[in-house]
């Protein structure tokens, strides 16, 4: 194996989005008390749905930063003096990251502070302050939205002045919902109220193409070349999410695939294909375990082939893809269920607040374009 050393520090040697690039921030705040096991397994179901979507979205050909922090509330299991809240997950753009925390959530019992949940990610995340950027909470959970005191309306005051809507997902029943104030709280930050069925089983539909995507997945991750400290800590983490993915449908993992291949899966920070495509300078291999991946002297060498290889796999993905959607569509089915979901939700809300800002949705599949 070789270990890519670089000149100096990788935030500071990676090149640099054009500081126009905006940015879609969706902090998700999920109720982890005990009747929510439900809204987890149907979150984990619906993640690569909703960032197949976001990858096609643009803003004057520019793919915007997509974002995604993690908080749970009203969990037993968290400190009181927090207010049963914590930050699973500060804004990231590690997809792999991003599912695996919210595979790892636990549920238990606990009082349900919505507002001071709303309150700690005004405050504690770090908000794009650039005008065209999408910054969305979104609120999910099953008990009165007023518990606590810290006022939810103060906190969506809050978040409205720093241009940040609210979203509030009710687990039950739509019209128990608006009793217990979740419509109210949406309307209060210029967001939208939905009900959804958080036990709702996933139907997907399958395709002629999904078996080949699931290989070509396999061989999409021999191309991967692990570097740095945490490195073969995140090539571990990429494959896992593959296995939870298929545990729980071949077509979610086909899903999870089509994302793999979206300019929003970046790993420049630890796979050395991905920093060569990104500019990063190889300046020195070191021999550490020899034969592992490749010889010092050959280094670069196997880079570029994988590089190219990679290059190869997902061009073949992409026509796959296009044929896998054509073929949804002419069986009037969509890759999100057509009823209320958690994944449904998010979607319909980031690409209304996108619209209304002047974003575009590129029609077909969100594959790199860059092929």
């Amino acid at each position: 194996m070789c270990w890519i050393l670089v000149c100096n520090n990788y935030a500071q040697t990676i090149q640099e989005d054009s500081p126009k690039t905006p940015s879609i921030q969706v902090a998700l705040l999920l109720d982890t008390s005990n009747s929510m096991d439900g809204l987890i397994i149907q979150t984990t179901q619906r993640i690569w749905d909703v960032v197949n979507v976001l990858a096609k979205v643009r803003y004057d050909s520019i793919i915007p930063h997509l974002e995604f922090s993690l908080y749970e509330y009203g969990n037993d299991n968290l400190p009181a003096r927090e207010g049963y809240i914590r930050q699973v997950l500060p804004f990231t753009n590690d997809l792999d990251k991003f599912s695996d925390e919210i595979f790892s959530l636990k549920t238990k019992g606990g009082f349900e502070y919505a507002g001071r949940a709303i309150h700690q990610a005004v405050h504690n995340l770090a908000w794009s302050q650039d005008s065209l950027s999408i910054r969305m909470i979104y609120i999910a959970g099953n008990e009165r939205f007023n518990q606590g005191n810290y006022p939810f309306e103060k906190a969506i005051q809050e978040a409205i002045e720093k241009d940040i809507q609210i979203h509030t997902i009710y687990c039950g029943d739509p019209e128990r919902g608006k009793r217990e104030l979740w419509e109210l709280a949406a309307d209060l930050g210029t967001g939208r109220y939905v009900a959804i069925n958080h036990n709702l089983p996933v139907s997907y539909v399958m395709s002629p193409y999904d078996q080949e995507l699931l290989a070509l997945n396999d061989s999409l991750n021999a191309t991967y070349l692990p570097y740095g400290q945490h490195a073969f800590e995140r090539k571990e983490k990429q494959l896992l999410q593959d296995y939870y993915a298929l545990d729980i449908s071949e077509q979610n993992l086909v899903n999870r695939v089509v994302t793999k291949v979206s300019p929003l899966y970046k790993n420049a920070d630890w796979d050395a294909v991905d920093a060569y495509k990104s500019g990063i300078k190889l300046i020195e291999i070191q021999e550490e375990l020899l034969d592992t991946y490749c010889l010092p002297k050959d280094c670069t060498e196997q880079i570029k082939h994988l590089h190219d290889e990679r290059k190869s796999i997902k061009k073949r993905i992409s026509e796959l893809i296009d044929k896998r959607y054509e073929f949804l569509e002419q069986h009037e089915s969509n890759l999100v269920a057509t009823d209320d979901n958690i994944g449904k939700a998010i979607i319909e809300s980031v690409l209304k607040a996108a619209t209304e800002k002047g974003y575009q949705l590129l029609s077909g599949s969100p594959v790199e374009n860059e092929l």
